[in-house]
């Protein structure tokens, strides 16, 4: 049986991917952009260079991931679907 979009999940912590309301559901090959963003931020490095510390450290600030950086659940932004759309500067 084929896997649809709809059928896939991170590789990483079985979280649906693609999901509308969810911004850290990405697809990133496989693996989702809650768990990769973290990752790579977590890598540390030059901020110029990693561009995740700081996408990272934007979604903390917006609520979307936690105080250390672990993504909320998507159970929270199906909850609070506002909170999942991208704030205007």
């Amino acid at each position: 049986m084929m896997s649809t979009p709809e059928d896939q999940s991170c590789g990483i912590c079985g979280r649906p991917l693609n999901v509308e309301v969810d911004p850290l559901s990405g697809d990133c090959g496989g693996d989702c952009w809650g768990c990769i963003g973290l990752i790579e931020a977590q890598m540390g490095g030059d901020p110029e260079e990693n561009i995740s510390i700081g996408s990272v450290a934007t979604e903390v600030d917006w609520g979307w991931r936690e105080s250390g950086g672990s993504p909320k659940s998507q159970r929270f932004f199906l909850e609070n679907p506002e909170i999942g759309k991208t704030p205007v500067s």
